[in-house]
């Protein structure tokens, strides 16, 4: 019995804090879309290219908007871990955006890109 308590205790300290991170609004710099045209319901996969101001930079979430029922407006943000020393060096981030539609018709799909957003159409059968 006495043995088991001392490797429990070395288990439970071997398992690593969570890391706190910031996050930070990425300006997209890419867009990149297989098709433009798609089927009501079928998912659109959509590449996101984006910079990470450091080599610790990694995606964390896309945000969505619309501002109508065929605009939809696309923010990323990426995270940074707030300790530890990370390279400077701007990093390319990469990751999937994923669109499916609910209806027919005509759709703009704006990323943000810092200032303007880079827009895209999209026709829903």
């Amino acid at each position: 019995m006495l043995l088991v308590l001392p490797i429990l205790y070395t288990c439970n300290a071997c398992k690593k804090k969570e890391e706190a991170f910031d996050e930070k609004l990425a300006g997209i710099q890419f867009v990149q879309m297989p098709f433009e045209e798609v089927a009501t319901g079928e998912t659109l996969q959509i590449k996101v290219v984006m910079a990470a101001s450091n080599e610790c930079g990694d995606f964390n979430r896309f945000e969505e908007n619309w501002p109508n029922d065929n605009t939809l407006e696309v923010k990323a943000y990426l995270r940074y871990p707030q300790e530890g020393v990370c390279p400077q060096v701007i990093k390319t981030v990469e990751k999937i955006y994923n669109f499916t539609p609910k209806a027919a018709g005509q759709y703009i799909l704006k990323f943000y890109a810092g200032g303007p957003f880079l827009s895209k159409r999209v026709f829903v059968r």
